[in-house]
């Protein structure tokens, strides 16, 4: 089963940056959340490899 990893960003004026890009070299996929618009955090399961907290 294909894993995914969340990035989490907490301010409106910062991107996930090197590691997204990191991620689409390896193709690695990746969803980004807005913790700043109030997305929610939703607990990781079993399809999901990390947590990263992106500041």
């Amino acid at each position: 089963m294909p894993r995914r990893v969340r990035i989490y960003l907490h301010m409106e004026d910062e991107t996930p940056g090197y590691i997204a890009d990191y991620f689409r070299r390896k193709q690695i996929s990746y969803d980004i959340v807005c913790a700043y618009l109030g997305q929610p955090i939703a607990p990781l399961d079993e399809s999901e490899a990390d947590l990263i907290l992106w500041m």
